[in-house]
């Protein structure tokens, strides 16, 4: 039940207050409340009513989302695609309640969320990542006190380094 911050004399007490707003000092909802969030969205999105919201269907989300800031917006292809995948929580090319109910406990109520963001590793050509594990190597070859930073003479070793290597 909701607590006024009133007490049954009709007057304010701190610990009524407090423990009157202590559920929107953490979150801007409790759990239950974030899961009927999720819920409706979820439900007017599912067009087809298939307990799946397909990417096309996102763009109406997308739209509403900008009309809600008075502003228009025709997504791009790029866009929806962007959109789909941060909605689609677990990356299986579909966005289920689930998705939806994560992604709203984690913006409404974060002290109930269980997901960490895992640090997203980039992803680059072979051709590239050939380059970058030297670097790699070099680097560790010249910080010679394995601090992850190099200092003045250290980088010149490995500058010096590099220019051999390439031949210069």
């Amino acid at each position: 039940m909701y607590n006024s911050g009133v007490n049954r004399s009709g007057n304010y007490t701190d610990q009524n207050i407090k423990s009157s707003i202590s559920t929107t000092t953490t979150g801007l909802t409790d759990l239950e409340g974030a899961k009927a969030v999720a819920r409706r969205i979820f439900d007017t999105y599912d067009k087809n009513r298939k307990g799946v919201i397909a990417q096309f269907d996102t763009v109406p989300m997308i739209v509403e989302a900008y009309k809600s800031f008075n502003q228009y917006f025709s997504p791009s292809s790029s866009d929806i695609s962007s959109y789909f995948r941060v909605l689609d929580r677990n990356g299986d090319g579909q966005v289920t309640y689930s998705d939806i109910e994560e992604l709203c406990i984690r913006y409404l109520c974060p002290q109930y969320s269980t997901v960490k963001e895992a640090p997203k590793k980039a992803k680059y050509t072979p051709e590239v990542e050939q380059r970058l594990d030297v670097a790699r190597r070099l680097f560790k070859k010249f910080d010679k006190d394995n601090t992850g930073v190099l200092d003045s003479d250290e980088v010149k070793g490995l500058i010096g380094e590099t220019y051999a290597q390439m031949g210069m």
